[in-house]
């Protein structure tokens, strides 16, 4: 586990989605050292599974572009059809991809590597501003 100083009063469940086992295995050692609850899936197709057997159970999604079996950008695609999920933050290699994301409700972008404090800093600032949205807006997840 990575050492985190600093750890969140109320947990959030965050939902990796990397088809690179490793990268997996350090956004979760990052995220569960910040308090975080962390599930993952190796592809889209494996996220949208989680998603519908699982709705409203994640507060946010950390999502690879370039994933075999249905892609970053097919997810996204598929999840724009829902009235309302959590705050998505890309983490990808390939920054040019960055601008095929415009088109959805992105909420962040890390590119790889990545350095851990702005991982910690990225998901807290995204569940932080969902979690203030719904005070004023309840619809709002």
């Amino acid at each position: 586990m990575i050492p985190i100083k600093r750890k969140l009063k109320t947990m959030a469940h965050v939902l990796i989605v990397d088809d690179e086992l490793m990268i997996r295995f350090l956004v979760r050692s990052v995220l569960e050292s910040a308090g975080h609850q962390v599930s993952e899936a190796r592809d889209g197709q494996a996220a949208l599974d989680l998603i519908e057997f699982y709705p409203d159970f994640y507060q946010a999604i950390i999502l690879d572009l370039l994933m075999p079996r249905l892609s970053g950008l097919e997810f996204l695609a598929t999840l724009a059809n829902l009235t309302a999920y959590p705050p998505i933050i890309i983490l990808t290699a390939h920054r040019a991809w960055i601008q095929k994301t415009l088109a959805y409700k992105v909420s962040g972008y890390l590119t790889k590597p990545f350095r851990t404090r702005d991982l910690i800093d990225t998901v807290n600032t995204q569940i932080n501003i969902r979690a203030a949205a719904s005070l004023f807006y309840p619809h709002t997840k």
